[in-house]
């Protein structure tokens, strides 16, 4: 599991990781007691970085610091950070990291936080990551049964590695076809994903009759669902919602009114394009519900 320690992010894992004797001829067992701090401290202590700030995201960088630390001069971030004051620094590193989310960079920091444990277990030093290295991890992950994902999960994070702060030596690795194939091969292992079933129309119908008649927090979270629902969005697309909704709604002969509940989201996730990240995207729905329930009026 990942967790965060402080400013550091760190793996544990259960202690079947840790393999009683190395697969690899010639291999010798490290201390696997020793924090991953130290591993960093012992590349170069003084590199210049940012501040760590209290936030997710900030608690993230400061655990690419160690990273960047332990891959030294095979890296170029930390080539072109040897050389700078505090200040330029610190703009260095927000420009390498500025267009990666946040999650993105988790996952990807996680993924090489496990290489790296693996080749500290077998190897003692985690470099140079090699494509033999690469594989034997690979195997190690099919005979103990490792999650199905973790392969692959590794090799994506090697290739953002290589992308963003310039890892050198990875083209053999990436390029692999047994590494590749074993990632593919345990991969496809995975069980079938099982998603939650739609809502039946009574539900939809609690959830609108909460909105009109609940109070209190119950009727903030049910207005919240019925425009999830009706405006065909996300969770997280609602979210993004930067201005109040607002009703385009016609009075009809029976007395009841009629029309649209229309709000602008910020950003939604299939707006992945760099220029549809910068237009407001609407969100549209439906202002009555079923039973011409006036759900969004209230």
């Amino acid at each position: 599991s990942l967790g965060l320690v402080g400013s550091e992010m760190c793996i544990r894992d259960s202690p079947l990781d840790v393999p009683t004797e190395p697969m690899v001829s010639g291999a010798r067992l490290a201390d696997t007691s020793a924090p991953w701090q130290k591993i960093a401290k012992k590349r170069r202590v003084d590199l210049p970085w940012p501040l760590e700030e209290a936030t997710i995201r900030g608690k993230t960088i400061a655990s690419w610091r160690d990273i960047v630390k332990i891959l030294g001069d095979s890296c170029k971030l930390h080539r072109q950070l040897k050389h700078l004051s505090k200040e330029e620094a610190t703009e260095c590193v927000e420009d390498t990291f500025g267009k990666n989310p946040t999650n993105t960079l988790r996952r990807r920091a996680s993924s090489l936080w496990i290489l790296i444990r693996w080749l500290k277990v077998h190897y003692q030093d985690p470099m140079p990551i090699t494509e033999e290295r690469v594989y034997q991890f690979a195997r190690w992950c099919a005979k103990e049964k490792r999650p199905a994902t973790r392969v692959e999960g590794v090799i994506e994070a090697l290739g953002f590695a290589k992308g963003v702060i310039g890892l050198d030596g990875l083209e053999e690795t990436l390029s692999s076809g047994r590494v590749r194939g074993s990632g593919h091969k345990q991969f496809m292992t995975k069980r079938p994903t099982r998603q939650a079933g739609a809502c039946k129309r009574r539900m939809v119908g609690c959830f609108e009759d909460i909105a009109i008649h609940g109070s209190g927090p119950d009727q903030v979270i049910a207005g919240d669902v019925c425009f999830c629902i009706h405006t065909r969005s996300r969770y997280s697309d609602a979210a993004n919602v930067i201005h109040e909704p607002w009703l385009d709604v016609t009075p009809a002969e029976d007395g009841k009114q009629y029309g649209f509940i229309e709000a602008t989201a910020d950003r939604v996730k299939t707006s992945g394009a760099k220029r549809k990240r910068r237009c407001p995207i609407p969100l549209v729905g439906m202002a009555t519900g079923f039973d011409d329930a006036p759900w969004a009026e209230e």
